[in-house]
């Protein structure tokens, strides 16, 4: 009995170890930007801060195309295979080959807008050099250690990543007419480790990437093309705000809102993160014990759920603060505050809207939703187009917050209908 329980403590004490390395990964990938982000806005200015927020996420927003859905149906069957090395190794090839195909097509695509849409065109130079982001990505091997669960790669590549980002900004971003080159060294800190994690996975599994089918990757595509369609849509609804802002308002507005995002959203990248670390075991618990998995799921979240809160309120008790940290002028601190702390309402909405959607994909409601996930984020752009050029910033915050509420809604409408206990 006394080996069994020592068995068990180790077991706890190696997850928690491979959590804590993990977090620490993420933590650091979280922390870099922020510490960043005063200093670009003291060297560029709040109006190239915004040409820059806006670049970064249209960057991430073509990312959706590149990843095609690997950062999670890849991720499950990588999960849910990851005891037989040759349908893996078979797998990596199929999407690695797949993604050269999307990131040329992606680029190209791209380059032909940048030159001929008026709202590009003035942002060109630093929209073209930001595809080193789209190159990074397609050589992003996360997604594949993820499967396997092998957190202390992930947290190598990532906070190698930061650390040739933070040197390159602090190296060379040196005033206003440098801001065009600060998405290109963000894609330069991905694609430097994730080189050297791709190599190591194709020598580890033996993966020859000329033997894939040309039937492979057709397959792939048209498999996995409603999947990706409804990602197209939940980026939109990720990355449109500054866009949008950027063009009603400006780029010294999309700038400010850059900042309040700033704050904000590593709340939402931390809970995207928290939740990959437990999808792979998510799925799997759920796979085999439908009740084991669906209580481990309610105990995630419940601890999830007191973190955020004490996140929350600590960011509103120190707003004026933390706003000061970023260099932020003076004469908007006031303005600034008062939205920041109106704009805490929707990582907490957020979260619950994510607990939600994790569980609902996981049992495999897939075709639900992607159908809520493009009428939301349909709604959502709609809302934000009427409210933004009369109420600005505040307009795009009330779209965000109405719109996750009412996702929520259709979630716990139609898990209810199939009686599924939601507690």
């Amino acid at each position: 009995m006394k080996i069994l329980n020592n068995l068990a403590q180790y077991l706890e004490n190696a997850k928690l170890k491979t959590l804590s390395i993990y977090l620490f990964g993420q933590g650091f990938n979280l922390l870099i930007p922020i510490l960043v982000a005063p200093y670009l806005l003291s060297k560029c200015g709040a109006d190239n801060y915004g040409k820059i927020g806006v670049g970064l996420a249209i960057a991430f927003f073509l990312i959706v195309f590149i990843d095609y859905g690997t950062d999670i149906l890849g991720v499950k069957y990588i999960a849910v295979n990851r005891n037989n090395n040759e349908l893996i190794a078979n797998y990596f090839r199929k999407i690695f080959v797949s993604k050269i195909f999307l990131a040329i097509t992606v680029i190209v695509i791209s380059t032909i807008s940048y030159f001929f849409v008026p709202y590009f065109k003035e942002n060109q130079s630093a929209l073209v050099l930001g595809f080193t982001i789209l190159i990074g990505q397609f050589l992003n091997p996360v997604w594949f250690f993820q499967g396997l669960e092998r957190y202390n790669s992930i947290t190598i590549v990532n906070v190698a990543s930061k650390v040739i980002y933070l040197l390159l900004i602090f190296a060379f971003i040196n005033g206003k007419e440098d801001y065009i080159y600060v998405n290109f060294f963000f894609g330069i800190g991905m694609i430097i480790p994730n080189v050297i994690g791709c190599v190591k996975i194709i020598i580890d599994y033996k993966i020859n990437l000329f033997q894939v089918k040309y039937e492979e990757i057709r397959h792939y595509l048209k498999e996995d093309f409603t999947f990706c369609f409804s990602q197209f849509f939940l980026a939109l609804k990720n990355y449109a705000p500054v866009v949008i802002i950027g063009f009603f308002g400006g780029f010294s507005v999309a700038g400010y809102y850059k900042i309040i995002e700033q704050i904000i959203m590593p709340i939402r990248t931390y809970l995207q993160v928290f939740f990959r670390f437990f999808y792979p075991k998510l799925s799997f618990k759920l796979h085999h014990n439908y009740n084991q998995g669906f209580s481990f799921w309610k105990k995630i979240n419940a601890l999830n759920f007191i973190f955020i809160w004490s996140i929350l309120i600590t960011i509103y008790c120190f707003s004026t603060t933390i706003l000061h940290f970023f260099k932020v002028d003076f004469k908007m601190i006031s303005e600034l505050s008062t939205l920041l702390r109106f704009f805490l309402i929707y990582p907490f909405v957020f979260s619950i809207t994510f607990a939600t959607e994790l569980l609902y994909f996981l049992i495999g409601k897939r075709s639900n939703y992607i159908r809520f996930t493009v009428f939301t984020v349909i709604f959502n752009l709609i809302l934000m187009s009427l409210l933004v050029p009369k109420f600005g910033i505040i307009g795009v915050i009330i779209s965000m917050i109405i719109t996750e509420i009412i996702l929520i809604v259709l979630y716990l409408i139609s898990l209810t209908s199939k009686r599924i206990a939601v507690q």
